[in-house]
C-alpha cells in the first residue's frame, strides 16, 4: 500500500506539515512552493526528502516517510523534480509557473518540456504528480505569445506512454469536465469565478500507468473548507491523494 499527495502549500510547509500529514496519513508528498528544508524547519517526521527551486522560500520538494528512501534527478528546469524511491513507484514531481521572460513556455508549456525530459521515467511503475497549474478549458491568451506546447499536447504526451489521471479513471469524467476544484483563484475575475470562492478549477493531478488503475483504493481532493478558508496555514489550492494497493516490483 503507498499513499501519495500533492498540494501546492502556498509557502511554509514546515508550519502546514502536521494538518496533511494528519489529515491523509502519506508515505509519499510532492509539495509545491515549499522552503529548502536543508535552510528552514525540522523534518523529523521525514524518512528522506529531495528539493529544487530558484529561491529557498519556495520551490518544489519530494518528501517520503515510513523509511522510504529517495535517489535525486534534477531536471534542467524549476518546473520538475524527479526521484527514484525504495516503494514500487518512483515520481516525477511538477509545479509550473508563469515565465515573463519566455511566455510561450507558461504553464503547461513547462510541463510538456520537463516530461521531454523525463521520456525514459514514463514506464509502468512511475507517477506524475503535482500542480499543472491548467486546465483543458483554460484559452490561449490573445495577448501573450501561442503556448509553445499546449494542454492537449501534454495529455497526449502522457497517453503515448499509457499515463492517465486517477481521478478522471476512477470519476469517468473527461478533462475540462472536473466536478471537483483544486485550484480557488481567490479575487480572480476569471470565466466561473462566484463570490464565496473565486475562481475554480481543476489544476491538480496524480498520473499512473494505465496497469496501475486497478490498484487504486482512494482518490480524494481536498475540500475548501478545510484546506483554503478555514485554518491560518490556507492555501488556495487543495491536497490531492491517491492509494495504490501495489507491491514492489523494481
Amino acid at each position: 500500500m503507498v499513499t501519495v499527495v500533492t498540494w501546492n502549500c502556498s509557502q511554509a510547509f514546515r508550519r502546514k506539515k502536521d494538518h496533511v500529514l494528519q489529515a491523509y496519513n502519506p508515505d509519499i508528498l510532492v509539495i509545491q512552493e515549499c522552503e529548502n528544508p536543508a535552510v528552514y524547519g525540522d523534518w523529523g517526521e521525514f524518512s528522506d526528502w529531495v528539493w529544487d527551486g530558484n529561491d529557498d522560500t519556495r520551490g518544489i520538494g519530494i518528501f517520503a516517510r515510513n523509511g522510504i528512501e529517495l535517489t535525486e534527478e534534477h531536471g534542467n528546469n524549476r518546473a520538475s523534480i524527479a526521484a527514484e524511491t525504495s516503494s514500487p513507484v518512483d515520481v516525477i514531481g511538477v509545479w509550473t509557473k508563469n515565465d515573463a521572460t519566455n511566455p510561450a513556455n507558461r504553464y503547461i508549456s513547462q510541463a510538456y518540456t520537463a516530461l521531454k525530459k523525463y521520456d525514459d521515467w514514463l514506464d509502468e511503475d512511475t507517477l506524475v504528480v503535482g500542480d499543472f497549474n491548467w486546465n483543458a478549458t483554460f484559452p490561449q491568451s490573445p495577448h501573450l505569445e501561442p503556448l509553445q506546447h499546449d494542454f492537449t499536447e501534454t495529455i497526449q504526451l502522457l497517453q503515448a506512454h499509457n499515463l492517465t489521471s486517477a481521478y478522471h479513471a476512477t470519476t469517468g469524467c473527461g478533462f475540462g469536465e472536473e466536478h471537483d476544484p483544486t485550484y480557488y483563484a481567490r479575487n480572480r475575475s476569471w470565466n466561473g469565478r462566484n463570490e464565496e470562492t473565486g475562481a475554480l478549477y481543476h489544476t491538480d493531478y496524480v498520473f499512473l500507468n494505465t496497469d496501475l488503475v486497478p490498484a487504486i483504493t482512494d482518490v480524494q481532493l481536498g475540500t475548501k473548507q478545510d484546506w483554503v478558508y478555514n485554518w491560518d496555514g490556507c492555501s488556495d489550492h487543495v491536497p490531492v491523494r491517491v492509494t495504490l494497493e501495489c507491491h514492489d516490483s523494481q
